[in-house]
């Protein structure tokens, strides 16, 4: 199978999930959910040779646990310990993308100016306050546990950030594209189970968390790739 191709086959899967939320049965759901993280995890495979050995240990990593994560938040409706457990898996993944978009970066100085880092960590973090004190209030016994996994993820943004100047430009956007998606689509999940239900959340959701594990997962494989 080409490489290209695994791509391709992704977006079908990630079509036919995102249609599945518009049926009344969440049959299709169960099969093209799991297949997502599945299929980047072949993507990565075939770009194997051309990845550090701890850069592919934390790609596939954060993709597995981030399978994890699919499947056990297809279950919370029945039981609170299934969000627990995807809760857990991604963060465990998010960590696993912090040292990877660490790794996936020149060692030379950042071309950042100091008043540039300061501008936009700070609005990663200003994100981050706003939405844990909308949330705060609605999270009950899960405070800390939500407050711990936003703080992961802002920082895995930060990790996308702080990669400018020290990669090519293209692994750079796709990188930090794809960190600014995740943390959308986790927004956005996060309102529509703590606060109130978000019209067509499903498809918001799992639109953003597609194409952010796929950008991730270019951005990573670009930066390797020098041709």
């Amino acid at each position: 199978m080409k490489k290209s191709t695994v791509l391709y086959v992704y977006g079908i899967i990630a079509m036919l999930e995102l249609f599945s939320h518009t049926l009344p049965t969440s049959g299709l759901h169960h099969f093209t959910k799991p297949l997502l993280m599945l299929t980047l995890i072949v993507y990565i495979v075939l770009h194997r040779k051309e990845l550090s050995r701890k850069a592919l240990t934390l790609v596939v990593a954060g993709l597995s646990f981030s399978w994890l994560g699919d499947v056990s938040l297809m279950y919370q409706d029945k039981k609170e310990i299934y969000f627990m457990v995807g809760l857990g898996a991604f963060l465990v993944a998010h960590i696993a993308y912090i040292f990877l978009l660490k790794e996936a970066r020149d060692s030379s100085e950042s071309k950042f100016l100091n008043p540039q880092k300061i501008k936009y960590i700070g609005f990663f973090w200003l994100v981050f306050g706003g939405l844990i004190s909308i949330l705060y209030p609605h999270l009950g016994a899960l405070k800390i546990p939500v407050i711990v996994y936003a703080m992961a993820i802002t920082v895995m943004g930060i990790s996308a950030l702080m990669r400018y100047g020290r990669t090519q430009a293209k692994s750079y956007m796709f990188g930090l594209l794809g960190a600014v998606l995740f943390i959308t689509s986790d927004s956005i999940l996060a309102i529509n189970k703590f606060i109130e239900p978000v019209n067509n959340a499903g498809i918001l959701i799992m639109g953003t968390y597609a194409l952010a594990q796929m950008c991730i997962c270019i951005g990573v494989v670009l930066h390797f790739n020098k041709k």
